[in-house]
């Protein structure tokens, strides 16, 4: 009886235990199917996750020295915030300053040098003062500057007017000579007249053989030296006639040599103001920019100016300045891999995570604009598309005042795609990789 007992309990725990495997794979089957079902009809929206930071339209200004120099006065730090054009730091200007008095003095010597030039083309014995020369010399340089070129002037000028008056000295010097051999020439005109009349007699007397013939010979011998004489003073005539048209010349040459040397000179004096004041205006602007100064309203940050007498690199940048008042963006960086699902328009999910989560809300936004084409970071070295996500005025004036938008503030973004079922995300990487592996050889 036991035995058959034993029996008919085990029958019934193998039936009891393949109704149990029976009824578990019924629920395996229906929960699978569930689950199946669930996958293949429901969706969820799909995103491409993107982080960025908080930025200004304008972003923030570097305030920076094409030059450098030494700090001589610190005006704000970090923190501060400054109006438009507000000076924030001053540079050390001795060497531009110094530079600018030397040019400026030369400049007012230019000025005054033209003056002087202008009168003696002119033919002028004074000049006045160029107006506007105030502005670059006090009165006193200006009266040393004056009184020198002046005596140049009655230098210039005296010099020439005495060579003149000798060489007109000269002329009548001449004349006067001209004069006696005019008068001497005359006599011996005379003289000749004399000799050839008693000649004609003379010749009469010896053809008559009432005189000698050698008295004859001793009266022509006179003739011809007084002819001599006579070519002699014209020739001397001639010489001085000569000599006076040479010294007219000269008189002549003496005004044109001193007028091309006054205009050679004055371009010369020309080209040296027009390069001064270039310099000069040059020197100016560098001088203002030793004055740093705010290009627009915001707040001082990252200065790296902190020492007076300290060195500002060429070219380095002394501070930021952070607008305010304006409207703020998202700068996000997306992967190259998703380009292709990122588009200008598109609604973006924003979640601020420099705030507890609980307690800074979630954002929505939608895309401005994408960069055509790739950055590359030059820490990292990884590439990036940027792209630009506006913040709607109705969401940001929902946000709590216990949250704040601060340019630099790092964000989240989830920028909204097309919505894709379950069983899409769960097959499309093995697809994927099937797809991939039928392409390899």
């Amino acid at each position: 009886m036991s035995t058959i007992a034993a029996g008919q309990r085990v029958f019934a725990s193998e039936k009891s235990l393949k109704r149990h495997s029976v009824l578990g794979f019924v629920l395996g089957v229906l929960l699978f199917s569930a689950m199946g079902y669930w996958a293949y009809s429901t969706e969820i929206s799909g995103a491409v996750s993107a982080r960025g930071n908080v930025v200004v339209d304008s972003f923030a200004k570097q305030i920076q020295h094409q030059e450098g120099g030494i700090v001589r006065q610190i005006l704000v730090r970090d923190g501060d915030l400054v109006e438009a054009g507000e000076l924030l730091a001053v540079l050390d200007d001795t060497a531009v300053r110094s530079q600018i008095s030397a040019l400026r003095f030369q400049i007012s010597q230019f000025a005054v040098r033209e003056a002087r030039l202008v009168a003696e083309i002119n033919g002028d014995d004074t000049f006045a003062v160029p107006d506007g020369l105030g502005a670059y010399a006090t009165q006193d340089d200006i009266s040393e500057l004056t009184g020198l070129e002046g005596q140049v002037l009655a230098v210039t000028r005296g010099t020439s007017e005495a060579y003149v008056a000798q060489l007109g000295e000269q002329i009548t010097q001449l004349s006067r000579q001209i004069e006696g051999l005019e008068t001497q020439l005359s006599a011996i005109g005379r003289q000749i007249a004399l000799f050839e009349d008693e000649i004609a007699t003379t010749r009469q007397l010896v053809d008559g053989r009432l005189i000698e013939a050698s008295r004859l010979n001793t009266m022509e011998r006179q003739l011809a030296q007084a002819e001599g004489e006579e070519g002699r003073i014209i020739a001397a005539i001639a010489e001085a006639n000569a000599a006076i048209a040479e010294r007219n010349l000269q008189i002549a040459q003496v005004d044109q040599d001193h007028l091309s040397r006054a205009l050679e000179q004055l371009q010369e004096v020309r080209s040296g103001l027009s390069e001064a004041t270039q310099q000069e205006i040059a020197a100016v602007d560098r001088a203002s920019r030793l004055e740093l100064r705010a290009p627009q309203r915001g707040v001082v940050h990252q200065s790296s100016v902190h020492t007076v007498g300290g060195v500002l690199g060429a070219g380095a940048t002394a501070m930021l300045i952070v607008p305010v008042g304006e409207d703020l963006y998202l700068d996000v960086r997306l992967a190259p891999t998703d380009i292709d699902k990122v588009s200008v328009g598109q609604p973006v999910s924003v979640r601020i995570t420099g705030y507890n989560q609980r307690m800074a809300p979630e954002l929505e936004a939608q895309i401005m604009t994408i960069a055509p084409d790739l950055t590359v970071d030059q820490v990292t070295g990884n590439p990036f598309y940027s792209a630009r996500i506006a913040l709607t005025s109705d969401q940001l004036a929902a946000m709590p005042d216990s949250i704040q938008l601060i340019a630099g503030m790092p964000v989240e973004a989830f920028i909204k795609t097309a919505d894709r079922t379950v069983l899409s995300y769960l097959v499309q990487p093995i697809t994927d990789q099937l797809a991939y592996a039928m392409r390899e050889e």
